[in-house]
């Protein structure tokens, strides 16, 4: 499915293979759908979830040619229910995939986590948030989470949380950004430890990289320093990959953020910065929204090296 494209529309699910040239509707039958945004599994290409802003998910196995209803928040037990409450577009959720298990996937909500072991089929609470001023001020939020520990902050806001005991205690990774404006965080599967931090202070872009939890940090250089960076994102087959939104500009990195590459501007950063960034590696490619110009691609430069 090459450049497909999934979207909702009016209580629709409308799909695009062709990158959005031509579009055709998806019978899902009787399913409670309104706004989804889409999720692809990183593993499982095949796989896509959706999330419905009523607390309902849905899952296809098949590019999503057909669908169902994996998650309702009002069939669910008690501690599911505290995970999804008010959960909708606007406070935020994020889909996370285990790279050691493919069968292992999350969400991730203001409220906290749920987790399944059976690729999205059922789900269970896996941590709860409890700390003060942690919650629906998640608007969006970032997190990597591995085994060892969960780190969480919110997109243009300082301070980074990091819990080691599923929740329980939390610490903040003050760091040497401290009052930074924080664009984006990242990990690294084969290193729990591992963290990527974007941040500006100021219009600077500094980029922090920790490989033990945030207790040391080491900066690697960014291009266009008077320039304000509003996305960030990391190839998930390839963590060494890097992409940055920049003054209406794509800036590429290979090598973790050693050096980096210009892929081109795509607008005017005044009137219309570079929101969001997704690589998708089923197709090789890397997206680009632009406020209010629409949704841009291009190729990933080959060879793509999968980690093992």
């Amino acid at each position: 499915m090459a450049g497909g494209v999934l979207t909702t529309v009016r209580g629709k699910i409308r799909t695009s293979s062709d990158g959005g040239e031509n579009w055709e509707t998806v019978e899902t039958g009787n399913l409670p759908i309104w706004e989804v945004e889409f999720t692809a599994h990183t593993m499982k290409p095949e796989v896509v979830f959706g999330f419905d802003g009523n607390g309902i998910a849905i899952r296809s196995a098949d590019h999503g040619k057909t669908w169902e209803k994996v998650l309702d928040v009002s069939e669910s037990d008690e501690d599911v229910k505290r995970i999804l409450k008010g959960t909708n577009q606007k406070t935020g959720h994020s889909f996370v995939f285990d790279r050691q298990d493919p069968e292992h996937v999350g969400i991730c909500t203001p409220e906290g986590i749920l987790e399944s072991v059976d690729c999205g089929h059922t789900w269970k609470k896996m941590v709860e948030f409890s700390w003060p001023g942690q919650r629906s001020r998640i608007q969006p939020f970032m997190f990597v989470c591995n085994s060892h520990a969960i780190t969480i902050c919110r997109k243009f806001k300082s301070g980074i949380f990091q819990t080691r005991d599923l929740g329980k205690t939390w610490r903040h990774l003050e760091g040497p950004f401290r009052g930074h404006r924080i664009v984006g965080l990242a990990g690294r599967p084969e290193n729990p430890g591992a963290l990527c931090v974007l941040t500006k202070e100021a219009v600077s872009p500094v980029l922090w990289v920790s490989g033990d939890f945030g207790e040391t940090w080491e900066t690697r250089a960014l291009p266009l320093n008077d320039y304000e960076p509003y996305s960030f994102a990391q190839n998930p087959a390839n963590p060494d990959m890097l992409a940055v939104g920049i003054g209406g500009a794509v800036w590429l990195s290979m090598d973790y953020g050693k050096s980096w590459r210009d892929l081109g501007r795509l607008s005017d950063m005044d009137r219309a910065p570079i929101t969001m960034m997704v690589f998708s590696p089923a197709d090789k490619r890397l997206y680009a929204i632009v406020l209010r110009n629409g949704l841009f691609w291009t190729e990933l430069p080959e060879p793509v090296r999968q980690k093992k």
